[in-house]
C-alpha cells in the first residue's frame, strides 16, 4: 500500500504566487509518476482558519482537503481555556486523519506557526517532518522577537530544513546556527522546479493595449510589497524613459501594501503614460505578456528562488536582476543574464538602457538564449521531486 506524502501550506493553491505554484506542481508531478514507479501518493493539505471542519476537493487528480488546526498556544498552555475541549477534539481528529491516509511524510511548504499542532501529532506518530522554506517564512524565524521562545521546539520536531536553492539554504543555515547550531545540520536544498512547457498555457488570445505591442515592452512580475523592490524599478526607469522614448514598463502582481503607494510614485515622477501596474494578472495572461516582452527585469530585495526569472528565461527573455540568492544561482553575470547590486537605481537603469539599445539583438538574444538552455537543462518539477523523495 502506497504510503501518502502530505504537503502542507498555510496559502491558498489559488494564490498568485510562488509558493502554491510549487505545491501544486509538486503533487501534480508525485501523481502523475506514482501511476507507475514511486512507493508515494500526494495529497495537500491548506491550513485555513475559516474551515472549521475538513472541506475536501480533487485538483489535477490530487485529493486536496481544507481545514483549521489548533493554534500553538492550544497545545502549549494558551489562555483561551474555553476554547480548550474543542482544540483538543480537533487534536485527535488530525491523528486520526494522519492514520486513516497512512501518512508517512508531513511537508510544510512555508513555514509558519499555523503548521506547528499538525507536525506535532506528526511527530508523535512517527512521521518524518520536512519543513520547506521560501521566502518571508524564514523572516520570522530571524526576528529575535519570535526565536528565543517558540522556533526551537518546532525546529526541533522537524526532521528536515529545506532551503529552495543552494544560497537560500546557506542563509537558512546561519539564521538556524543562532537558534541552536545543532538543528543547524538539518539544513540542505532543494531547487524548485519550472514547467518547461508553460509556455503553451499562455492565453494567446490576450487583448493588450496597442502601445504595449508596438513599444519595446520592460516587464517585471512580483507581489506588490516592499521586498519586490519595485519602487526602485519605478525610479530606475524613469532615468530610462527620459533616454528611450519608446518604452513601457509593466509590473504585474498579486494586490499588496505597496500597490497604492506605487501608483502615487508613478504619478509623482511623471510616469502616469509610461508605466502600468497591473493586479492579480492570471497565470496564463502573465505568460501571454512575456510572449510580448523585449525585457524581464527583477529588482527584488530578497528572492530565494526566482520563479519568475527561470520562467521568463523559459520564454526566451533576457533578464536584469538584482543580486539577490535565487538571482546569483539562476544567472552568471553577462552569460545567462545582467546582475546588479539591490537598491542601486543608476546601476539598473544602465543595465537596462544598454539591453535595450542593443538593437541588432546580438547581445541580448545571446542572454535569452543562454539563459533559456540553462533553464531547460537544469530545472524540472522531476527533478525537484526526485530530490524531496531522496529525503523521505
Amino acid at each position: 500500500m502506497k504510503k501518502t506524502w502530505l504537503f502542507v501550506t498555510p496559502l491558498s493553491l489559488d494564490a498568485i504566487g510562488g509558493v502554491a505554484r510549487v505545491v501544486n506542481a509538486l503533487a501534480a508531478e508525485m501523481h502523475q509518476v506514482s501511476l507507475n514507479d514511486v512507493d508515494w501518493k500526494p495529497m495537500v493539505f491548506v491550513l485555513d482558519w475559516q474551515a472549521l471542519y475538513p472541506v475536501s476537493e480533487i485538483r489535477n487528480g490530487v485529493s486536496c482537503v481544507r481545514c483549521r488546526v489548533p493554534p500553538p498556544d492550544m497545545i502549549t498552555g494558551g489562555k483561551q481555556a474555553a476554547l480548550k475541549p474543542l482544540y483538543a477534539l480537533q487534536y485527535l481528529l488530525l491523528k486520526r486523519f494522519l492514520r486513516r491516509h497512512n501518512v508517512g511524510v508531513v511537508n510544510v511548504h512555508y513555514v509558519t506557526p499555523m503548521s506547528f499542532a499538525l507536525i506535532k501529532v506528526a511527530r508523535q506518530l512517527g512521521i518524518k517532518v520536512i519543513a520547506s522554506f521560501h521566502g518571508a517564512d524564514l523572516a520570522e524565524i530571524e526576528s529575535a522577537s519570535t526565536a528565543p521562545t517558540f522556533w526551537p521546539e518546532y525546529l526541533d520536531m522537524c526532521d528536515v530544513l529545506v532551503g529552495c536553492s543552494n544560497n537560500y539554504a546557506e542563509r537558512l543555515r546561519r539564521s538556524i546556527t543562532s537558534i541552536n547550531a545543532d538543528l543547524a545540520k538539518k539544513v540542505t536544498a532543494v531547487a524548485n522546479g519550472i514547467d518547461i512547457n508553460a509556455m503553451a498555457l499562455a492565453d494567446k488570445g490576450a487583448v493588450w493595449p496597442e502601445h504595449f505591442i508596438q513599444q519595446s515592452l520592460v516587464v517585471s512580475v512580483g507581489t506588490f510589497e516592499h521586498k519586490k523592490g519595485h519602487d526602485t524599478l519605478i525610479r530606475a526607469f524613469a532615468q530610462v524613459a527620459s533616454e528611450l522614448q519608446d518604452t513601457h514598463l509593466v509590473i504585474v502582481g498579486r494586490d499588496g501594501p505597496e500597490y497604492q503607494a506605487l501608483e502615487l510614485l508613478v504619478e509623482s515622477l511623471g510616469l502616469a503614460g509610461r508605466v502600468t501596474l497591473l493586479k492579480n494578472c492570471p497565470y496564463p495572461k502573465v505568460l501571454a505578456l512575456y510572449c510580448l516582452a523585449t525585457l524581464y527585469v527583477s529588482a527584488s530585495r530578497v528572492e530565494p528562488f526566482g520563479l519568475v526569472m527561470a520562467e521568463a528565461g523559459l520564454a526566451s527573455l533576457p533578464v536584469v536582476a538584482t543580486k539577490t540568492d535565487g538571482a546569483t544561482e539562476l544567472l552568471a553575470h553577462r552569460q545567462t543574464g545582467w546582475l546588479v547590486d539591490i537598491d542601486d537605481v543608476l546601476s539598473l537603469s544602465k543595465a537596462i538602457v544598454y539591453l535595450l539599445n542593443d538593437n541588432d539583438n546580438g547581445g541580448r538574444g545571446e542572454l535569452a538564449e543562454s539563459l533559456q538552455r540553462s533553464v531547460t537543462r537544469s530545472l524540472s518539477w522531476r527533478k525537484a521531486l526526485d530530490a524531496y523523495l531522496a529525503l523521505a
